[in-house]
C-alpha cells in the first residue's frame, strides 16, 4: 500500500469534522464486514488506519492480529485479562470481560474520531493502568464542552458511540456508517478543504 497511517496524519494536525465523519464511515464499513462474520477487531486505533493514496475515502483497516471470532471461546480473551491498546478500548474490555461483541470496536473507532476532531486522545493518564481505569469508570470527556461547536448530529453520533454502557452504543454497523456517510455529504459542502 501506497499512503500513510491514520496515526502519521494526525501528526500534523486534527481534521475536519467531515473528513472524520467519511472516515468513521469507511472504517465501519469494513467492521460491518468482520463484525458479519462473527469477528472483532479489538485494537482500532490510528496506526491499525491506513489512508491508501493519502485519501480518506481509501482508508483501509489493517492488522488483525488480535482479531478473534466472537464464537471461539478458547481463543477469545479470558475473563480478567485485556488485549489492545489502552487508549482505545471500551469499558468492558478494561475490565477484562470475556463476552466482548463488536460494540468494543465502535467504541474505539469512536476515540479514533475524537482524537481526529480535537487533536487529543479521548482518554489520557500517566500510565496505562490510569487510562484503562479512567475507561472502566466512565471517566471521558466532556462533548457538549469540548466539541461545543461541532456539529449536532456529529456529536450526537459521536457520544453514542463512546457510550460507557455496551447496551447504549450503536450495534447496526451499517446503519451506523450510512449515518457518517450522510454527516459527511451534509458538512462537506460548507467547508473549506
Amino acid at each position: 500500500l501506497e499512503g500513510e497511517t491514520l496515526d502519521e496524519r494526525l501528526a500534523r494536525g486534527s481534521m475536519m469534522p467531515s473528513l472524520v465523519a467519511r472516515l468513521a464511515a469507511r472504517v465501519m464499513q469494513a467492521l460491518t464486514v468482520a463484525h458479519s462474520k462473527g469477528v472483532i477487531h479489538r485494537d482500532i486505533k490510528p496506526s491499525n488506519i491506513f489512508l491508501a493514496g493519502y485519501r480518506v475515502t481509501e482508508a483501509k483497516l489493517i492488522d488483525f492480529g488480535v482479531a478473534r471470532k466472537t464464537d471461539d471461546a478458547f481463543r477469545l480473551t479470558k475473563r480478567g485479562n485485556t488485549v489492545g491498546t489502552p487508549m482505545y478500548n471500551a469499558p468492558e474490555q478494561a475490565r477484562g470481560k470475556g463476552d466482548l461483541d463488536g460494540r468494543v470496536d465502535v467504541f474505539a473507532l469512536g476515540c479514533v474520531m475524537y482524537e481526529a476532531l480535537t487533536g487529543e486522545p479521548a482518554f489520557v493518564g500517566d500510565s496505562p493502568g490510569q487510562v484503562m481505569s479512567r475507561i472502566a469508570g466512565g471517566q471521558g470527556p466532556d462533548l457538549n464542552k469540548r466539541l461545543a461547536m461541532l456539529d449536532p448530529e456529529l456529536r450526537s453520533v459521536l457520544a453514542s458511540m463512546l457510550a460507557h454502557n455496551r447496551d447504549n452504543r450503536p450495534a447496526d454497523g451499517l446503519a451506523l456508517s450510512t449515518t457518517l456517510s450522510a454527516i459527511a455529504d451534509r458538512l462537506e459542502p460548507a467547508e473549506v478543504p
